[in-house]
Parts: structure tokens; C-alpha cells; sequence
């Protein structure tokens, strides 16, 4: 990662914009937290969704991404393949950027190279990207998938104007975008953003704005963004008036199933129904998190399906189904994650539910828990947390729980869920591949290889004199932003 050191009130810009505000009072201040470096694929996606416009935008209610003339925010005009695994997308006309040049297909083939070459995950299967026009761009995947769209709201998609390759060092400090803020100075590590007027996407509500920068929070930032599954803020972050939104993460206690003492299901059902999920979202601060009753939050595209019996608290028959394994129980989780609290409060529900007096706490830094899961070297329930990168359904059930699963650390291995994951893969009407998502999602339930615990929020925390509203991706909506 390339680390800047900036000048304040440094004005200087590569080019000139071809159209923004002239009004020079700055409106107000909002604090994004670090992001040492603005090259999109590295730096701090609150910043970037200022600076720059996805390829398709995600809906806010349904979490599918859409895209075409009817979606202002979105860079796509189309976005359509015969066999799900060749694909073609077409770029929108009149798009720009920042220094007046077009946005054409080319500088989408050169932001997806620029991510291969980086190795993100999320384009690793993309290949065999051709441009075929000022306009139209085709690509390969590995494999068929039908939900490739989805991903194309990931800030690994964005497109790259040639600055990023010919001058890769000035654009990661001041880059030339295509968002409906442009940068246009600093105050120290704070960011100037003027509104671009006329943006395809909407002008934004304010003429001008300062993004912070820093490591924490001060009084004098009327708007504080609160970030996917940061569950407290430093600094001074109390603000009167806060927004939430659902975020992708979803906090869980994993089962070691290669240890014959898990293997038994109604264990793993006791263990879960001693939870009571409400009383483990109020330890935490108000709002950060909401109570896990499946896997899918609502922060992912998901239909109205699947049902959670664990999930509900019920002592009763906890204490019914319990049989207690062979030895001590220990549960295991990362260290310097906050989480002491809430650790404490399961092993006294399973005390207490359950009489089980012998658990012992294990915490380990994260690196060190993650490389014994890997190893199959934790003998018993772990906490940990994953973060989907789009909201497709598939980018949280496959990793988690497909045979060959990046973090199926459970070795969950049923009969026929890879099948049934390949089958909501190909599916190609988005809306009714969420159907066939349930059908995974609801057999890994009945399994219950882990014990949901909460979903994530993401938000806004501002002055009582300040709107703003947060996008379908859980990233501040920042033309929204205004004083009131």
C-alpha cells in the first residue's frame, strides 16, 4: 500500500474538471476514517464511492444491483451474456471523467486488468477481456454464473482512466474519477470535494465538502461515518442524530463437525437455543448489530424463505436436547476484538442452560485462530465474522459452506450442497435465483454447522442540522449529504 504525506491546503490537481461548482464556502465536514492511499482498489470505499460511479447500483430495498437508462447511478447500459459464462457490457454514452475525457469500455478492460493483476479475489475468475467498440466490452468467466452482475458493484470493477497506469503514483494521490464529487485540494489529510455539476447520476445536495481522514472522530465533523461491523467508535463520535443501515457481515460460532464430540446435531442445537441473541446485542453499543434468526441479513439479496429454529431462544428444550460431549468444552475466539463481553455471556447461558461448568475460554490473535482453523486444530466452538464483498447470496453460502469453501472451517461437507449452491449459480432471472439460494440456505440451517449470532449495520451519525442517507452497498450516499 502506497503511503502519502500531504500538504495542507495543497490545491494542485493533475487536469482542470470539465464541469463543477464554483461556490467556494466549505459546507460542512465528514469523517471517513484512514485511507492512506484514493486509488480505488486500496483505499477506503466511503471515499471512493464519493469519487467514483459503479458500473451498476445495488437497490437499496431488494440489494439487487440494477443497472440501464432507467438507473441514473449506474455506468451500464446493459449487461447481458447467452450462456452465463461469456458476457458482454455496454457502457452508457455522456459519462465522463473528471477531466473532461469520456468513460469508454477501454477504461473498464484497464480497471478489470489493474484488479487482476493486484490479485483480488472478486476478479479471479474474469479472463479473456476484449473491447469491441468505444462502448462495449466482453469477457470470460472461469465457470457459468449467473450472479456476475451483482459483483459488478464492487470497487475491484470500477473502471481506470489511463492516468492509473501512466502516472500510478499521482493517481493514488489525487485521482482523476467519475463520481459526483471530484477532488479538489486538501486541508491537511483532509479531502475538498467539489460537486460535479451535471453528473449523469444527479448533482449532489451539497456544493462542497471536506472528507476526513483521520484515525479518529473530532467535534467539529458534523457527519461521522460508522463503518460495516465497527462496533465502536474512537475519538468523539456521539453525534444526536444516527442512521442505520443493514451491512454484509454475519457474526457466527462455528462447529469443529471433524470432532466426533459435535457430530451429533441436537448438541449443536442445544448449544444454540441456550444463546439469547437480543440479550448479546444489547452488551453491544446501540444499533451496531441486530439479532441473527438466518444467515442471509438484510443487508444481502435474499428471499423470505428460510427459517431458523435454533436461532430461537429456548431454554426448555436446550436443556432437552443437551448431551454433554466427552471432556471440556472450550470455545475459542480472536483476541482484541471486543468481544470479551459477549464471550462471557455464552459461556454463562451454556453454565446456566445447559450446567455446563467446565468451559474454558480460549483467545488467540486472529492470524494465529485462522491458521489452526486451517489446520483443524481447534477442538471445539469458534467466533468469527465474515464479510461478504458483494450482496449476492452467493458471495456469504459458498465460501462458507460449498465443499471447497475458502472459509468452510466447519469441514461441512452434506450430501448434495454443492449441487444444490452449482444450481442457484446458473440460475439467470436474479430475483428467482434467490429462491434457489433459500433452498442452500435453509438445508446448512437444518444442519446447523454454526450458530448465527448477529448481522452487521452500517451508518451515519450527524449533527441534528444534517441529512444524509447510505446506498444499496452500505457506503454513504454522498450526494445525499446536506445541511438541513
Amino acid at each position: 500500500m502506497l503511503l502519502l504525506t500531504t500538504t495542507a491546503c495543497s490545491t494542485t490537481l493533475a487536469r482542470q474538471p470539465a464541469a463543477v461548482s464554483t461556490k467556494a464556502p466549505l459546507e460542512l465536514a465528514v469523517w471517513v476514517g484512514p485511507s492512506p492511499t484514493l486509488h480505488p482498489h486500496q483505499a477506503n470505499p466511503q471515499v471512493t464511492a464519493a469519487l467514483f460511479s459503479p458500473l451498476v447500483v445495488i437497490d437499496p430495498e431488494s440489494r439487487l444491483p440494477t443497472w440501464g437508462p432507467d438507473v441514473p447511478g449506474a455506468l451500464l447500459e446493459s449487461v447481458s451474456s447467452e450462456d452465463l459464462r461469456r458476457w458482454d457490457v455496454v457502457v452508457k454514452e455522456g459519462w465522463t471523467w473528471h477531466d473532461g475525457t469520456p468513460v469508454v469500455a477501454e477504461d473498464v478492460a484497464r480497471g478489470w486488468q489493474a484488479a487482476i493483476e493486484a490479485g483480488l479475489p472478486i476478479v479471479s475468475t474474469v479472463t479473456d477481456i476484449r473491447v469491441r467498440d468505444k462502448a462495449t466490452l466482453s469477457f470470460a468467466l472461469a465457470a457459468p454464473y449467473g450472479q456476475l452482475p451483482a459483483l459488478l458493484a464492487n470497487e475491484a470493477f470500477l473502471p481506470l482512466p489511463p492516468m492509473a497506469i501512466d502516472d500510478p503514483a499521482r493517481f493514488a494521490e489525487a485521482p482523476v474519477g467519475n463520481g459526483v464529487y471530484r477532488l479538489a485540494g486538501r486541508q491537511g489529510d483532509a479531502l475538498v470535494l467539489d460537486a460535479v455539476s451535471g453528473h449523469p447520476a444527479g448533482t449532489a445536495a451539497s456544493d462542497r465538502l471536506l472528507a476526513v481522514r483521520t484515525d479518529q472522530p473530532a467535534a467539529d465533523q458534523q457527519l461521522v461515518v460508522v463503518p460495516d461491523g465497527v462496533l465502536a467508535l474512537p475519538g468523539d463520535a456521539d453525534r444526536p442524530h444516527v442512521v442505520r443501515a443493514p451491512g454484509r457481515q454475519l457474526a457466527y460460532l462455528g462447529f469443529p463437525l471433524t470432532d466426533p464430540r459435535f457430530a451429533d446435531p441436537d448438541v449443536r442445537v442445544a448449544l444454540s437455543q441456550a444463546i439469547d441473541r437480543q440479550a448479546l446485542v444489547e452488551l453491544l453499543p446501540e444499533g451496531a448489530v441486530v439479532p441473527a434468526d438466518r444467515l442471509l441479513g438484510p443487508g444481502m439479496a435474499r428471499s423470505d424463505g428460510p427459517v431458523c429454529t435454533a436461532c430461537v431462544h429456548d431454554p426448555d428444550r436446550a436443556a432437552e436436547l443437551w448431551s454433554a460431549p466427552d471432556g471440556p468444552l472450550s470455545l475459542w475466539y480472536a483476541a482484541d476484538a471486543g468481544h470479551d463481553e459477549v464471550i462471557d455471556a455464552i459461556a454463562g447461558a451454556w453454565s446456566t442452560v445447559l450446567g455446563v461448568d467446565d468451559i474454558q475460554l480460549a483467545t488467540l490473535p486472529a492470524e494465529d485462530l485462522l491458521a489452526r482453523l486451517a489446520e483443524a486444530e481447534v477442538p471445539g466452538p469458534f467466533r468469527l465474522t465474515w464479510a461478504a464483498d458483494a450482496a449476492s447470496p452467493s458471495r456469504l453460502l459458498e465460501p462458507l459452506f460449498g465443499p471447497r469453501g475458502s472459509a468452510n472451517d466447519f469441514r461441512y461437507r452434506a450430501d448434495g450442497i454443492g449441487d444444490l449452491l452449482a444450481t442457484a449459480d446458473l440460475q439467470r432471472d436474479l430475483e428467482e435465483a434467490l429462491d434457489a439460494y433459500a433452498t442452500v440456505e435453509q438445508q446448512v440451517l437444518d444442519d446447523l454447522p454454526l450458530v448465527p449470532l448477529w448481522f452487521s449495520t452500517v451508518g451515519v451519525a450527524m449533527d441534528e442540522n444534517i441529512t444524509a442517507g447510505m446506498d444499496g452497498r452500505g457506503l454513504l450516499d454522498w450526494a445525499s449529504v446536506e445541511r438541513s
